[in-house]
């Protein structure tokens, strides 16, 4: 006696245009409902805007506001919501831009925290790695932080696979993760924008202690245990490769 099997192949539904906008939409309710940044559609008399793209040409925005720059853009590759540029902390890493950040590893004191291995770095792209000093950017009183979703990863650019970035401190987590904003992440933009409270006792409690994830097209809060890098214990010279 035979037994004929049937296997049946369930394919994926087919994402749509609207559906990637409304992905890009969560993330600014997200923003809106932890800070007192609020968003607008453009109306016919802005003369400065964001221009939406989805490009296949990568992940980028523009870095904070210019009154002469116009269009203000803000690029993500299209793809299935949740994946690729359209992850979700990828998205809210280019709001940051725009709402005024550069990467973590940008800021003035960063080579107390990260050592940058330019013998590794892609040939035409060192100028991702520049610092720059604190006339062009402000910490807000905060410090240095590993797991902020403004921050490179280990390989970002790198000509032969080897780190372009390393840890100057024993960090256990990933560099440049996209699973989570942090309560860092949420506290500095409170600051950066004066909302109100962002500079309490409170407002550190509540981010040291809460990051946010996406869970079923949500976003949550998550318990947390967010450590800035000053927390993190020294790496020897004797302990390095």
């Amino acid at each position: 006696m035979s037994v004929n099997s049937v296997t049946i192949r369930i394919e994926p539904k087919p994402f749509t245009a609207l559906d990637q906008q409304r992905w890009i939409l969560t993330t600014i309710d997200t923003l809106q409902q932890r800070t007192c940044v609020r968003f607008r559609v453009r109306t016919a008399a802005d003369r400065n805007f964001v221009r939406l793209t989805g490009r296949p040409t990568g992940c980028y925005a523009s870095v904070g506001f210019d009154q002469n720059r116009g269009i203000h853009t803000m690029n993500v590759a299209r793809d299935q919501p949740g994946q690729g540029c359209l992850n979700w902390v990828v998205i809210v890493h280019e709001w940051y831009h725009l709402l005024g950040f550069f990467h973590m590893q940008s800021t003035y004191n960063r080579d107390d925290y990260v050592r940058i291995h330019w013998e590794n770095i892609e040939r035409g792209y060192a100028f991702a790695f520049d610092r720059y000093d604190n006339s062009i950017v402000s910490n807000l009183g905060l410090p240095y932080e590993y797991s902020s979703c403004m921050h490179y990863g280990t390989h970002f650019f790198s000509a032969n696979g080897r780190p372009t970035i390393s840890t100057t401190r024993h960090y256990g987590g990933v560099l440049g993760q996209t699973s989570v904003v942090t309560g860092f992440d949420i506290w500095r933009l409170q600051r950066h924008y004066n909302c109100p409270g962002a500079w309490s006792a409170a407002a550190e409690m509540k981010a040291r202690t809460t990051n946010y994830a996406m869970e079923d097209g949500k976003v949550v809060e998550v318990p947390a245990d967010n450590k800035f890098a000053d927390e993190y214990e020294l790496i020897e010279e004797n302990e390095e490769e």
